[in-house]
């Protein structure tokens, strides 16, 4: 199985620069992805507004034929809109997904707010979902796929 990651692709209206990288991205994966698995792991758009989404979503059904793509959230993105622009394509928004070896994809929300003043681009993860996380990593082998480090990494 394959699995493969397009992070912080900041899509906004106007940027064609941001779009052309997200389809080289895209072929480059089209040409290599027999039975493979798409994360979309965060800043997926620059600005959140449900037309640089469906842009986003348009791009992604256009440019890639797999059909097991999961996308989370990240500080760039919109978690309620993205889920409500994403709901009925390919695209899925879970918290975990069981894989075909036993294993299982784990989906951190690391796109909450901080709680304090923190620098620009922080992201937040909630102590429920450290308690999901802990909860369903207990007793099966487990890739976690978040957007930022959760833990101090010892940079602003």
């Amino acid at each position: 199985m394959k699995i493969y990651q397009v992070s912080d692709c900041h899509l906004q209206a106007g940027n064609t620069e941001a779009s052309a990288n997200l389809v080289r991205a895209l072929q480059h994966i089209e040409r290599n992805a027999d039975g493979a698995i798409l994360l979309l792991t965060g800043d997926l758009v620059c600005n959140p507004s449900v037309d640089v989404y469906e842009y986003f979503r348009e791009i992604i059904e256009t440019h890639v034929s797999i059909s097991e793509i999961y996308a989370i959230a990240g500080n760039h993105d919109d978690f309620e809109m993205m889920k409500a622009v994403f709901n009925g394509s390919r695209i899925m928004v879970k918290k975990t997904v069981k894989l075909a070896n036993g294993c299982q994809l784990i989906f951190v929300d690391s796109s909450q707010k901080p709680l304090t003043n923190m620098p620009l681009g922080s992201g937040r993860v909630s102590n429920k979902d450290l308690s999901l996380l802990k909860k369903f990593s207990r007793k099966t082998p487990s890739i976690v796929v978040v957007h930022h480090p959760v833990v101090d990494v010892g940079t602003e």
